[in-house]
């Protein structure tokens, strides 16, 4: 069980160095690829890399929740195989949108299109970002 708060707590972490955890949320119409903002294209490679991270991530929840640790254990080294390539694709995204850390307004606008455009990953961490600001 330690195993697993820690790999939450590194997804958690590399999650929200990208974002910095900013929760406001705002509407947004769909548009097609080459109307999409830079804010919709950073959610939506969000979404991309953490796709697969989310899914065994839902999977582990449901296991803990049933208390089946052999299924939480065989779980653990298909989420750290998943990481380093999950870490790389969100680094390659701070390198790709640097202005999204300039100001709380741009990080506001990038939590806005995650929440509408991967909410999954959005829910996880708004619940991950509630726990850590509640200890």
């Amino acid at each position: 069980m330690k195993r697993l708060g820690i790999i939450l707590s590194l997804c958690f972490c590399v999650l929200m160095i990208s974002c910095k955890g900013t929760k406001n949320i705002e509407a947004n119409t769909p548009k097609n690829d080459s109307a999409k903002t830079k804010y919709e294209k950073l959610a939506d490679e969000m979404c991309g890399c953490s796709s697969e991270i989310l899914v065994l991530l839902k999977e582990l929840e449901e296991h803990t929740a049933a208390e089946n640790t052999d299924a939480i254990m065989e779980l653990m080294p298909k989420l750290e195989a998943l990481f380093p390539d999950f870490e790389s694709c969100i680094a390659d995204m701070d390198r790709k949108y640097p202005e999204i850390d300039s100001s709380d307004e741009e990080q506001k606008k990038a939590m806005d299109a995650l929440q509408k455009n991967c909410p999954d990953l959005y829910n996880l961490m708004e619940k991950e970002y509630a726990k850590e600001n509640s200890n």
